[in-house]
């Protein structure tokens, strides 16, 4: 191989040594005069696309707008590596899917009676790269055709259990998540393996993969790093990768052509600095300090089943754009929503958006046994807070929740502010049951031996009673929509001198979780702090600052 990726400045590309031109002059004419002549140059090009991944997807591929796809110059270097065994540390949206994407394509169409596994902890993560190689073989027609078919005619792509591909040249490409002991994975022999987002692959689920390679195979792990040190993604990426046959690519975020200082500045916010553990992991692709699982995901799995009547509803800003006054814009959401009634005793939570962040409502029902099973999911772009209002307040009507928990964080505090003090939401009652919280603030929990106050961060207490809810089998989550189990496997945290921190991004569902959990807390358990009405405001004070309490 050209020079080591793990020893390279991953700001500057590494040259690479081009393939010989061959000399176009020379044609060579076949025995039937209607198929088109062959010159060296051409037979040079066709092995380059066979040997070469990048100009093979170069010759082929397709962006989403029809161009013809290009790839970057780090892409590039990953793409053409003979390695055999690559792993890489990678910062968010530089562009791992396409190459893992491009990849299992190029194997499958090249090759002959070969297999490759695309395994990821979780289906919501394997989902977008199946989303790819779908676009590709639908609008690519040489793809198109080597794709096999089944009797009918159709695509020969089976989606039951697993998502598994086959070609006329007998190539598979079989898509497995991890869950949390590979299970799936068993069973396999591929000749190659692609494993996105390696360090959050269960330790039980590498043992289960390792056996799946073919003697003779490849194996490339792409994923943003954890910091643990205590695992297998660690071990073959840390200090010691090379020494055990591993060739280590780092893709930090600014590597990517529209990395821009506006942007740098944005996640510094979002993150907290560079020398946080997210902006390390998530930004910087280096191992950093160690971050660990927010929730077990051994029990997420295990809470996840069918819930009857589960629905996900999709709402857009601009779908609303057009109404000339509340009334419409009311009757438009009802119409988008179609939502049904009829259900029991109820729990909202509601994370709020700011600017590019989704908003997102989940409705909870409980039944006789205190289970709380998640049967409805709104999942909310681009809206402005006064139609959050609206959102909120129509759900309150189909649903009659006992309690609804916000996040005053982001648009919060406005939305909070119109439920609880506008006229036209007056007869919905929401003083008295709407309660916003400050995730950074403090909530009283109860008393010591002592009767002294026992006072408890307030995100910290959340994310405690979701796992209570999980280890005592009192939350089922609904298998119909995989991206909530996915958010509360990936959400992390890490201690820092200022306590528990909490990974951010890919959370919102688990935040709206967070807040529905800790409102019916409040209302049921009387070891809680009790929600506060202060005349002549109404005004709910959960979470009370120093500031508050004159």
């Amino acid at each position: 191989m050209n020079p080591t990726p793990s020893h390279a400045n991953p700001v500057e590309p590494i040259m690479l040594t081009g393939l010989a031109e061959t000399d176009p002059a020379v044609v060579v004419h076949p025995a039937d005069e209607k198929t088109p002549a062959v010159t060296p140059a051409l037979l040079a090009r066709l092995r380059s696309w066979k040997e070469n991944p990048a100009r093979w997807g170069e010759a082929f591929l397709v962006n989403r707008d029809g161009t013809p796809r290009h790839y970057r110059w780090y892409q590039e270097q990953d793409l053409e590596c003979r390695a055999d065994r690559i792993v890489h540390l990678d910062g968010r949206a530089v562009g791992k899917t396409v190459n893992l994407a491009t990849l299992l394509l190029w194997f499958c169409h090249v090759n002959r009676w070969k297999s490759v596994l695309v395994a990821a902890p979780y289906q919501a993560q394997l989902d977008l790269i199946i989303e790819e190689a779908e676009f590709q073989i639908h609008n690519v027609p040489i793809l198109n055709e080597a794709v096999a078919r089944e009797k009918s005619g159709g695509l020969k792509i089976k989606r039951k259990t697993h998502v598994d591909i086959f070609f006329r040249n007998g190539c598979t490409a079989h898509f497995r998540p991890a869950g949390t002991r590979g299970d799936a994975f068993r069973g396999l022999h591929v000749d190659l393996i692609l494993v996105d987002e390696g360090a959050w692959l269960p330790e039980a689920a590498w043992t289960a993969l390792m056996p799946c390679l073919n003697p003779g195979g490849a194996m490339r792990v792409y994923s943003t790093p954890s910091g643990l040190r205590d695992r297998a993604y660690y071990q073959i990426s840390g200090p010691e990768a090379q020494r055990k046959g591993w060739t280590v690519f780092r893709w930090p975020a600014w590597i990517a052509p529209d990395w821009s200082a506006k942007r740098r500045e944005d996640l510094l916010v979002f993150y907290g600095g560079e020398g946080t553990a997210g902006w390390r992991h998530e930004v910087a692709g280096e191992h950093g300090q160690p971050s660990y699982g927010a929730f077990s995901a051994a029990l997420v799995m295990k809470a996840v089943s069918e819930v009857e009547g589960y629905r996900k509803a999709d709402l857009r800003g601009e779908e609303f754009v057009g109404c000339a006054n509340e009334q419409e814009s009311r009757q438009r959401m009802e119409a988008l929503l179609r939502l049904e009634g009829g259900r029991g005793r109820c729990w909202m939570g509601v994370d709020t958006g700011y600017t590019s962040d989704p908003t997102e409502v989940v409705v909870l029902e409980e039944d006789e046994n205190e289970v709380l099973s998640l049967f409805l999911r709104v999942h909310a772009e681009r809206l402005p807070y006064p139609l959050v209002s609206e959102l909120i307040a129509l759900l309150d009507t189909v649903y009659s929740p006992v309690g609804i928990g916000l996040d005053r964080g982001g648009n919060g505090a406005a939305v909070e502010q119109e439920l609880t003090s506008l006229d036209k939401f007056s007869e919905r009652g929401m003083a008295a049951k709407l309660v916003a919280y400050d995730f950074g603030g403090t909530l009283a929990v109860g008393e010591d031996a002592n009767g002294h106050e026992i006072r408890k961060r307030v995100k910290e207490e959340m994310s405690r009673l979701i796992s209570k809810a999980l280890s005592a089998n009192k939350l089922r989550l609904p298998a119909q929509d995989p991206e909530v189990e996915d958010q509360l496997c990936s959400q992390t945290y890490v201690r820092t001198e200022r306590g528990v921190v909490y990974s951010k991004g890919n959370d919102h569902i688990v935040d709206a979780l967070r807040c529905a959990l800790l409102r019916r807390t409040q209302e049921v358990d009387p070891q809680y702090e009790p929600v506060f009405i202060n005349p002549p405001f109404v005004h709910f004070q959960p979470v009370k600052f120093p500031w508050e309490r004159w």
